[in-house]
């Protein structure tokens, strides 16, 4: 229902999970490797027990579990979903360091042009300013309020 509905648009989703949770994917990887581990030499009673049918359970490393998450993430559309988380990383980068470095700079540049004014005309033009910086999402308020 939800491929149906928004299906064009999972993959852009998808790219955006990658960039948000690859290193917990990875943390969760590996307890899935020890809890398999676990499993195998039979250490912890109170885990549970693989079952032998067949001489598969021997070859893997994570639980099947995992193993059916793995085989999902490898029905994806990679390249398509790896190109979309890095365009979701090139927009963090751009709205969370360039634009606090370019406020920073902007405000430094602004204070400098007005320091010959007088107060009256300072206070105006940093209150527009702040203000209508303030209202930027992507804009930082530290860098705002400091100066």
């Amino acid at each position: 229902r939800v491929r149906e509905k928004y299906g064009s648009n999972l993959d852009i989703a998808k790219g955006l999970a990658i960039v948000v949770s690859a290193p917990l994917a990875l943390v969760y990887l590996m307890l899935s490797f020890l809890n398999q581990c676990v499993r195998k030499l039979g250490i912890c009673h109170c885990s549970k027990k693989i079952e032998e049918e067949s001489d598969e359970w021997k070859l893997d490393l994570v639980t099947e579990r995992t193993r059916k998450q793995i085989q999902v993430f490898r029905t994806w559309d990679r390249s398509k979903v790896y190109t979309y988380a890095i365009y979701w990383g090139i927009a963090f980068m751009i709205l969370q360091v360039i634009v606090a470095q370019l406020t920073v700079l902007f405000l430094s540049w602004l204070i400098e042009k007005t320091s010959q004014l007088n107060l009256g005309a300072v206070t105006g033009i940093m209150v527009g300013i702040g203000l209508a910086m303030f209202l930027l999402p992507p804009v930082p308020g530290v860098p705002i309020y400091l100066t």
